[in-house]
């Protein structure tokens, strides 16, 4: 058996620089979205005259569609792979997303732990930041597999 070739500093530290980059963008874009989210809530709501709950689900979906696209084309730069199975998968873990977040509140919350709100509502962000940045990388919008591909043909 042969080893596994070795992987060289100068690949290591082009690796980790992308990574550094996309982390970035990711930080950047939740900043955007969080921003985009409150303000458009607000101007539909206060501007126009749209109710409440009206002005926050078109946020919700207009910062979905921003997220996704810019996770797309800036944050992965994943245009030469299938958009319909981006799209799919992305949808399925932001919701899947949700659930988590709030099990792992609550669990912070009413466990041994029992963390003030601050605290849990903090950590779970932050885990859920981290998270999400991986598995979006690696199983959104890192390749297409062949399910994925029946999906984008037209």
């Amino acid at each position: 058996m042969s080893a596994a070739p070795a992987v060289q500093p100068t690949e290591t530290r082009s690796r980790l620089r992308v990574l550094g980059t996309e982390i970035g963008w990711f930080g950047l874009l939740g900043l955007v979205s969080f921003g985009v989210n409150v303000g458009l809530t607000w101007a539909l709501h206060e501007k126009l005259r749209w109710s409440e709950e009206a002005s926050f689900a078109t946020s919700l979906v207009v910062v979905f569609i921003l997220n996704f696209l810019s996770c797309r084309f800036l944050v992965f730069d994943a245009r030469g792979l299938g958009w319909r199975g981006q799209m799919l998968r992305f949808g399925v873990a932001s919701m899947v997303a949700r659930g988590w977040e709030f099990l792992l509140f609550v669990l912070l919350q009413h466990s041994v732990w029992r963390l003030p709100i601050q605290w849990a509502v903090a950590t779970v962000l932050v885990v859920s930041f981290v998270a999400k940045f991986f598995f979006y990388r690696r199983w959104v919008f890192g390749h297409s597999s062949d399910e994925t591909k029946t999906l984008d043909e037209p």
